[in-house]
């Protein structure tokens, strides 16, 4: 882990507006193409904090993507994800629940269980729930209760450079329950 002082003012600034609060520790935990994640601990909690490229034209928009998705889920109560704290999407930033967990460096039969056994979930409901669109709250409407050419304070997640869960191609996944 990288301490807080090595970490670039702008996350720890991002953090201490999501928290709430000026006390915490920021430490990075992981990075790639698509994100940095930081562990945010205060006297109280610890929460991550994912920080995504900026969306540039043809690329797609990770944040948006990610936090309607993980709203859908919470909101139909599929428990084994992180949940949506706060965004800043000014900075590209949305503050998630910690969950505590070890990467995964081989993957056996019980990772592929366990991975089949969510998607399952995940095709299950998508087929109850389809998702349509993200309110400003961040509440999931389901696609037929509302469309966004009906109200402006729906942003549609299949529009433009979005792209909703329902959007995944999707094939036949063997369920087990």
């Amino acid at each position: 882990m990288i301490g807080a002082d090595s970490i670039a003012c702008t996350e720890m600034d991002v953090a201490r507006r999501l928290v709430g609060g000026s006390r915490l520790k920021l430490s990075l935990v992981g990075g790639g193409r698509n994100s940095r994640v930081y562990r945010v601990e205060t006297p109280d909690d610890v929460f991550a904090l994912k920080r995504y490229p900026a969306v540039e034209d043809g690329r797609c928009d990770c944040l948006g993507v990610e936090t309607g998705a993980l709203a859908w889920m919470a909101h139909h109560g599929l428990d084994v994800v992180p949940r949506v704290v706060a965004v800043d999407a000014a900075e590209n930033c949305v503050l998630l629940s910690w969950v505590e967990g070890a990467p995964v460096r081989t993957i056996g039969a019980t990772d592929i269980d366990q991975a089949m056994e969510f998607l399952g979930a995940i095709e299950k409901l998508r087929r109850i729930a389809p998702l349509c669109a993200i309110s400003e709250g961040g509440v999931p409407v389901r696609c037929g209760d509302r469309t966004p050419d009906q109200s402006p304070a729906i942003r549609s997640l299949g529009a433009g450079s979005r792209a909703g869960v329902a959007d995944i191609p999707t094939g036949r996944f063997r369920t087990r329950f």
